[in-house]
């Protein structure tokens, strides 16, 4: 129980490390794009959850090999990820619930309310905006994590390598292939050479 807590807290974490970046950078957002703001805002957005694919993409992929080594006893299996992501999330998730049922008379503090919600989902606000901010996009959006940390996970457990599938062609050297040497390169006269002296000793020999 002790791992998926602290599995749990990895997810949380790097969920706030993007959230971190997401409101620091937020202003001057906000200043580049000026009265485009608010059509931009998912373009931001999505540019966060990029970051928090990378961080979570690595640190759980990392996870899932050390927790394959036999040394370590930790029981493995492909969906684990999905776990972590679940128990890491649900703070958020539970924030999502909650925040319904707070009320206020003031339209003023109801739409300070809902712009809290919007930069708690900030790395994920861009599946609220395709849904329209409708029930099922802010399930979807509460299912991003868990999703990506379950496929980061899986990625480890069975050694797949992202970098391997990105690199553009041409960039492998093929191992096949041999050095050719220059035209000028004095090694080139050397067989030729030796093949004369070969023959001048055999004719003595005669």
């Amino acid at each position: 129980m002790k791992e998926y807590i602290k599995g749990g807290l990895k997810v949380l974490s790097n969920y706030v490390i993007a959230l971190i970046f997401f409101v620091v950078f937020l202003y001057t957002f906000i200043v580049v794009a000026g009265e485009n703001f608010v059509n931009w805002l998912h373009y931001y957005s999505f540019i966060m959850f990029l970051l928090l694919f990378a961080i979570i993409y690595s640190d759980f992929t990392r996870l899932a090999k050390k927790e394959k080594r036999p040394q370590y006893n930790i029981k493995t299996y492909p969906l684990k990820g999905l776990v972590y992501g679940i128990i890491g999330f649900l703070p958020i998730i539970l924030l999502e619930i909650i925040f319904p049922f707070i009320k206020f008379d003031d339209e003023i503090f109801t739409r300070i309310k809902e712009l809290v919600l919007d930069v708690i989902l900030g790395p994920v606000f861009f599946v609220l905006r395709i849904g329209n901010k409708s029930i099922i996009s802010y399930i979807a959006a509460s299912l991003v994590v868990p999703v990506i940390t379950m496929l980061s996970y899986i990625a480890g457990y069975y050694g797949f390598k992202f970098r391997d599938h990105i690199k553009p062609k041409g960039t492998e050297i093929q191992q096949t292939s041999t050095f050719k040497k220059s035209p000028w390169n004095p090694s080139l006269n050397e067989p030729a050479q030796k093949s004369k002296k070969k023959k001048k000793s055999n004719n003595k020999e005669q």
